[in-house]
This record gives C-alpha cells, sequence and structure tokens, in this order.
C-alpha cells in the first residue's frame, strides 16, 4: 500500500499495466511506443463505506517511453534508472500525475511530479516488479549523484547504492507489480481482416501468442471522436487480465 499526500493508496487492478502500442509505421520492436498505469484510489477505514468513485484518486502514468527490447520479457532488463538534464534527450517517457480531491469538492493537480526514475526489479510471469521514484524538486540532486553509478535505457538493474539514494532523496517512492496487460494495434482501415493483421504484428514484433481477449475499435462509429483517429481501426489485444485480474 502506497503512503502519499495523507492517504494510503490502494492500486486499482486491470487498469493499472504495462500496454504497448504498435502503429502501421512500426518496422520493428524498438520502433513501438510503451505505456505504463498505476491508478490508486484512497483506502482505509474512514473510505470503507464509501464508494470508489467518490473517493481520492492517485493517477501515475508514463507515456511512450522506447525500450530497446525485441522481446515482451525483456521489458524486465528495462532501467530508466537516471536523472537526465533538462539539455538532454530522455526515451523514457513522459510522466503524468494526477491527484484528484473528492473530500472538498475536488481539486486537480497535474504538477505533483516534476521528473521521474524507474525500472523493472523483478518479473514473474507476465507480472513485472515497477520501482518509481518521483520529484517534484530536483534540488540539487544531480550534484549529488556519483553518476558512475548510474545506468539507463534497456539495462540490467541497478545497484541497491542508487536504491537507497532515489529511497532518500525521492518525494514520491514505490514498488508495485502490475502485469503486462494489453497490446493495442493500429489497423488501417483497408485491411481485409483486421484481427489476423494484429496478431501477427504483435508476434512478430514481440513474440506474442493469441491474447485472452480480442476487440476492435472502431472511432468512425462515434460522431463526437476527431478525425485525427477516425482513419484507422483499433484492435486491443488482451493478455492479463481483461479489465481486472
Amino acid at each position: 500500500m502506497l503512503h502519499f499526500r495523507d492517504h494510503h493508496w490502494l492500486l486499482v487492478p486491470g487498469t493499472s499495466r504495462f500496454t504497448a502500442w504498435i502503429d502501421p509505421s512500426d518496422a520493428k520492436p524498438e520502433d513501438l511506443r510503451w505505456v505504463f498505469a498505476l491508478h490508486y484510489e484512497a483506502g482505509g477505514p474512514q473510505w470503507r463505506r464509501v464508494p470508489s468513485w467518490h473517493r481520492p484518486t492517485l493517477i501515475i502514468e508514463n507515456h511512450n517511453f522506447r525500450p530497446r527490447i525485441r522481446h515482451w520479457a525483456e521489458l524486465e532488463q528495462v532501467a530508466f534508472w537516471e536523472l537526465v538534464p533538462y539539455d538532454q534527450d530522455y526515451d523514457g517517457g513522459t510522466l503524468l500525475a494526477k491527484y484528484t480531491s473528492r473530500e472538498t469538492g475536488a481539486t486537480t493537480q497535474t504538477s505533483l511530479i516534476e521528473d521521474q526514475v524507474w525500472r523493472i526489479a523483478g518479473r514473474d510471469r507476465r507480472w513485472f516488479t515497477l520501482e518509481f521514484a518521483g520529484f517534484m524538486d530536483r534540488g540539487g540532486l544531480l550534484e549529488k549523484l556519483d553518476e558512475t553509478l548510474v545506468t539507463a535505457g534497456s539495462q540490467p538493474a541497478s545497484t541497491d547504492i542508487e536504491t537507497d539514494f532515489w529511497k532518500a532523496n525521492a518525494q514520491l517512492y514505490l514498488i508495485e507489480a502490475i502485469p503486462f496487460g494489453m497490446v493495442t494495434v493500429r489497423v488501417p482501415r483497408n485491411v481485409r481482416d483486421p484481427e489476423r493483421y494484429a496478431l501477427g504484428r504483435a508476434r512478430s514484433l514481440l513474440g506474442l501468442e493469441r491474447p485472452e481477449h480480442l476487440e476492435i475499435q472502431d472511432y468512425a462509429r462515434h460522431p463526437n471522436s476527431s478525425e485525427l483517429i477516425q482513419g484507422d481501426l483499433n484492435v486491443h489485444l488482451h493478455f492479463h487480465g481483461y479489465y481486472e485480474d
């Protein structure tokens, strides 16, 4: 259980997971975009009889990180365990951190965490142990950190010395086990068999076989959707926990 902002937080299954996105232009595994999501709701005695939709929520999502892996299981080697200077490129993803208070009528903040480091600390079949440290203010951390201890990208897990450093200096530190849950494949509308196309792409780029569940989403059927997303079909391949485990 996570403690942050005077709440104990319960991880929400189903929506907390790793997801890979495959676009028609992706030719090799390292082209793929990935997302991990950690969705929490407030827990503890004071919230026991309060419906989940009335509880405070905490969402931490990392979008569009690009690990250099050739197979889905190689995700366990990924370690973006470096606080990168602002003027350097970073392929560890774009962070979204959002806290919503239901107690006072509702303030939503999106600037909880400005920076992050994270790594995969272990794997048990399709479950990955995610270690994450978030920072609201760097406050000279780059000067404190011995660069010889830092690794980044798709590399083996880092040393305990680094872990102790992030634990001591992060405003938000957590370890959670979340599954590799879903692959979303964008399928051109003129493809004769979208399901077969999506399965073939997931197999060739990530070594994945038949999912637990498959669903085809056609945004053109929704009149309020933007023209930007109406062209292709989205085929969602669920590999762990269809909606909820």
